[in-house]
C-alpha cells in the first residue's frame, strides 16, 4: 500500500499546485488585507496579512503573492503562492468533531505519515505558534526518480488540527529557512473552528422517492444511473466522480438489533472482497437525532485509489447505511465536504416494510446473455443486469427485494481431477455466510450438463440470508450459478429459483 499512499499525496499537492498555477487570471482575494506600514520583510518584499474565505486563519505572506479561491466546504483554508508559483503555501484544517476516533495532534501527524508513505526528514523542531506547541519539519520523498519536498507545521487550537504545507524546492528551502520560519510563525486562528452549514446558495435538497428521506448536498451534485441505482434510496455524483449510495434495510430482516460498527464493518469487508483495502480511521456521532458509526477507508477499484466514507444509523424500523466514495486525491481535500453531506441526512417520516415480491413466477420470462463468457439463462423482465463483482461473468438483480443472482465459470481441462462435489466442499466452507446450515448436495441435469444443487441458510451482516446454489461441469468449464438474497423472499421463490437454474445453458464452440 505503501506506492499507493505517496502517489496520493502527489497528486493532491500536484492538484493544489496546477489549480493555482494554471491561470492566467491573477486575482487577490477580497479577503486579504495589506497592512499599511510593514512590520517586516519576507523574501526581500514588504508583507500582507491573508485571511481565509471564512475568516477563521490568517498568516502573513510577501505582497505580491497570489491567493486563490478555495471550497468553502473542503478541508483547505488557505492557499497562497509566489508569482511562479514555485513556492505553494497551502493551510488545512480538520475540527476535532471530525476527526477519527481518539485523536490527538500526534495521531493527526502519523495519519498524513500514511497517506505519504516512505518520507525522509531533513530537518525538524518543536516550536510555539499563536500561543500553542507546534511541530514543524522539512521532508523529502523520492517518486518515479522525481524528488518532492515540503515544509509542514502542525498545530492543534480552538477546537481544530491545521497544518502549514508548503511545496518548495531544496535549495528554495535552505535559501530562504530564516523566512519561511518567520512566516509560519505570523500564523494565527482568529476564531474558533466551527461546523460549516449548507445554505440555498450553494446547495440543494434531494429527497427520495416516497418522500420519507432527504439530504442536502451541494450544487455539483445531480441524481445517478448506476449499475446499483436498483438498491438505493439515492444515488448521486458530483463533476468530480464522488459517488453516494445511500440504501434503507428495515429491521425486520436482521436476526436481532444489529450493532452499527458490524453493518460498517461488513460493507467495507465487501469492497475488500473485490479489492484491495485498508481502515483509516472510525468515528461515532450523531445523524437526524440518532447515533451513527461511521468508518473512513482506502480500496483499489478499477485501478485507482479511493477514498471511502461508509456510515450507518438505526432510526425508527430500518437501517440507513450511507457510502461516499472518490478518488482519493479528491477525497483528501473534499472529505469535510462529503461529511458534511451524511450529516445533514433526516429521516422525514417511517415507512413500512412492503413485500414488493408478488411471486417471480408470475413475471414475464427475460433471457440473460453474456456473449463474451458464452452463457445464457432464463429470469424475468423484472431483473437488472448489473456489474458489480469483478470476478462474475453473468450478474443481475431484483429490485423489489433486493436479490442477487451470480455466475462464475473457470475453465477445465481434462487432466483437472476435481468433480462437483469436490466444488461443493469448497464453496460451502468459504461462502460467506455466518453460522450457516447447509443441504447436502442433490445431483441434477442442467441441460446436458450434470450438476448438484444444494442451499445454505445463515446471516450476512446481520440479515436473514439465504443463498441457492448450482454447480455444473461441461466439458468447457465448470460454472457456479448462485442467487442469494433475504431468507423469507429465497423461500417464498425456491421453486422458481430452482427451475431458473435449469435454463442455464453455455455455447460451447
Amino acid at each position: 500500500m505503501k506506492s499507493m499512499r505517496i502517489k496520493t499525496w502527489f497528486a493532491v499537492m500536484a492538484m493544489l499546485i496546477l489549480l493555482t498555477a494554471c491561470t492566467s487570471i491573477k486575482k487577490e482575494m477580497s479577503g486579504e488585507t495589506t497592512a499599511n506600514i510593514p512590520e517586516f520583510m519576507l523574501f526581500d518584499k514588504p508583507t500582507k496579512t491573508v485571511l481565509s474565505e471564512d475568516e477563521t486563519v490568517q498568516i502573513s505572506v510577501p505582497g505580491d503573492w497570489i491567493t486563490r479561491e478555495v471550497s468553502p466546504n473542503g478541508n483547505n483554508r488557505l492557499v497562497t503562492h509566489n508569482d511562479e508559483a514555485s513556492i505553494v503555501l497551502n493551510i488545512i484544517q480538520e475540527l476535532h468533531a471530525d476527526a477519527n476516533e481518539n485523536m490527538d495532534l500526534e495521531k493527526w501527524t502519523e495519519e498524513f505519515n500514511a497517506e505519504i508513505g516512505q518520507i525522509t526528514i531533513i530537518d525538524e523542531r518543536l516550536l510555539e505558534i499563536d500561543g500553542v506547541p507546534a511541530r514543524e519539519r522539512f521532508i523529502k520523498y523520492v517518486q518515479n526518480n522525481s524528488q518532492y519536498f515540503w515544509m509542514q507545521t502542525f498545530l492543534d487550537k480552538d477546537g481544530a488540527f491545521y497544518l502549514i504545507s508548503i511545496s518548495i524546492s531544496e535549495l528554495s528551502y535552505s535559501s530562504n529557512k530564516e523566512d519561511l520560519q518567520k512566516m509560519t510563525g505570523t500564523f494565527k486562528v482568529l476564531k474558533p473552528a466551527e461546523k460549516e452549514v449548507f445554505d440555498s446558495t450553494n446547495s440543494q435538497t434531494m429527497v427520495n422517492d416516497d418522500q420519507s428521506l432527504q439530504i442536502t448536498v451541494p450544487l455539483n451534485w445531480r441524481e445517478a444511473r448506476t449499475d446499483i441505482n436498483q438498491i438505493g434510496e439515492f444515488i448521486l455524483k458530483n463533476d468530480r466522480k464522488a459517488e453516494l449510495l445511500l440504501m434503507r434495510e428495515f429491521a425486520s430482516g436482521k436476526t436481532e438489533e444489529t450493532p452499527l460498527q458490524e453493518i460498517v464493518d461488513g460493507r467495507f469487508d465487501y469492497y475488500k472482497q473485490f479489492q484491495q483495502g485498508e481502515v483509516i480511521g472510525w468515528r461515532q456521532l450523531l445523524i437526524d437525532g440518532q447515533p451513527a458509526y461511521q468508518l473512513e477507508g482506502r480500496c483499489e477499484y478499477k485501478g485507482e485509489t479511493q477514498g471511502l466514507l461508509i456510515t450507518a444509523l438505526l432510526k425508527d424500523n430500518a437501517y440507513y447505511v450511507m457510502m461516499i466514495s472518490s478518488p482519493v486525491e479528491d477525497f483528501l481535500i473534499y472529505e469535510r465536504e462529503y461529511k458534511r453531506i451524511i450529516e445533514s441526512f433526516q429521516v422525514l417520516k417511517k415507512v413500512e416494510e412492503q413485500n414488493k415480491s408478488l411471486g417471480m413466477e408470475n413475471e414475464q420470462p427475460k433471457v440473460f446473455d453474456n456473449k463474451l463468457a458464452a452463457m445464457k439463462i432464463e429470469l424475468t423482465e423484472e431483473w437488472k443486469k448489473i456489474n458489480i463483482d469483478q470476478d462474475a461473468q453473468l450478474q443481475a438483480i431484483h429490485p423489489g427485494d433486493n436479490t442477487w443472482f451470480y455466475a462464475y465459470g473457470e475453465e477445465a481441462s481434462e487432466d483437472d481431477a476435481l468433480t462437483v462435489e469436490d466444488l461443493y466442499e469448497f464453496y460451502i466452507n468459504d461462502s460467506g455466510l455466518e453460522n450457516p446450515t447447509w443441504t447436502k448436495a442433490e445431483s441434477i441435469k442442467i441441460q446436458e450438463y450434470d450438476a448438484i444443487y444444494f442451499k445454505g441458510t445463515g446471516t450476512s451482516n446481520g440479515t436473514k440470508a439465504t443463498v441457492i446454489v448450482a454447480i455444473t461441469l461441461s466439458s468447457r468449464q465448470y460454472t457456479l450459478l448462485m442467487f442469494a438474497g433475504k431468507q423469507d423472499v429465497m423461500e417464498a421463490n425456491e421453486a422458481w429459483f430452482k427451475k431458473a437454474l435449469t435454463t442455464y445453458s453455455e455455447r460451447l464452440y
